[in-house]
């Protein structure tokens, strides 16, 4: 997966955001076993030492979004219950 996609993704993702459910589904398709974060960062082992400190941290930067955004939906939806 390219970062740039993933991005993409992502937004899409944040924005169908409207039950605690989603979240949850969000949270395991980006964060599970699976998950298309936990794979890209699983993949950095087949990048050159040159290009691995960049996209390490641009996947660790995309996680850090989606954890802060999945915490403040998740107290958000919870108020509106």
């Amino acid at each position: 997966y390219m970062t740039d996609q993933l991005k993409k993704e992502l937004e899409l993702a944040k924005q169908s955001a409207s039950t605690l459910e989603d979240l949850e589904e969000i949270r395991r398709s980006w964060l599970g076993k699976e998950g298309k974060l936990k794979l890209a960062l699983a993949d950095l082992k087949n990048l050159s030492a040159a290009e691995k400190p960049q996209r390490a941290k641009l996947l660790n930067d995309l996680k850090d979004q989606l954890l802060t955004f999945i915490e403040t939906r998740s107290a958000e939806l919870k108020g509106q219950e």
